[in-house]
Formats: C-alpha cells, sequence, structure tokens
C-alpha cells in the first residue's frame, strides 16, 4: 500500500506531464469513470494503454499513470484515491495555467501561491 503523500505527489507529477501534452480533461476524468464502472486495476493498466495507442493521453502520461498505478499494488481503494487526486491537480494546474514541470504536491501549492 502507498501512504496519501506518495499518492499525492505522484498524482501531481502526472497531472503536470498530462497538462503539457494537452491531455483532455474528459480524459482525465474517464479514467476515475472507467474505475468506477470496472473496479479492475489491470483493466485500467490496459485502457490507459489503449487510449494512448490511439493517441488520446499522451505516451509519458500514460506511462507515468500506469508505472504509479502499478506501484500501487493493485489496491482498488488506493487507485481510486490515485486517480481522485490526479483529476483535481490536474484541474488546478490548468485552471491556473502552471506550465513549469511539477513532481510533488508541495511544488503545486507553491505554483498555486504565485498566481
Amino acid at each position: 500500500m502507498t501512504g496519501p503523500e506518495d499518492l499525492l505527489n505522484r498524482a501531481v507529477q502526472a497531472a503536470s506531464q498530462a497538462s503539457r501534452e494537452r491531455v483532455e480533461k474528459s480524459q482525465v476524468e474517464g479514467l476515475l469513470s472507467f474505475l468506477n464502472e470496472r473496479n479492475d486495476v489491470n483493466e485500467l493498466l490496459f485502457y490507459i494503454m489503449r487510449q494512448s495507442a490511439r493517441g488520446s493521453i499522451g505516451r509519458n502520461t500514460a506511462r507515468l499513470l500506469v508505472e504509479h498505478i502499478r506501484g500501487i499494488k493493485g489496491d482498488v481503494e488506493s487507485v481510486r484515491r490515485y486517480l481522485g487526486y490526479f483529476k483535481w491537480a490536474y484541474e488546478v494546474v490548468e485552471k491556473n495555467r502552471i506550465t513549469s514541470p511539477l513532481d510533488n504536491f508541495n511544488k503545486l501549492v507553491d505554483a498555486f501561491l504565485k498566481r
């Protein structure tokens, strides 16, 4: 199991990358919806890879998501929490036009406070 701080840091890293790759908000939201419908982490990983192959999710974003989710070790509730954090972080990055790469939650907070 991965701790809450680690989930936040990973989510911010992936959200920052998704924003730089111009991933559509609907794709970000779709990941959480997919997991809520299927409740299966392996199917989610398959879905992310498929969306990347279709060009709907950037390759680097997809790689981060897959690596992070695999690192959570298949715990569906923790993956769900991670995707929720990912969605929130993505919204903060997008709405505040934060373009610098972020690799942890504290950097997101700092970037937000500078706006």
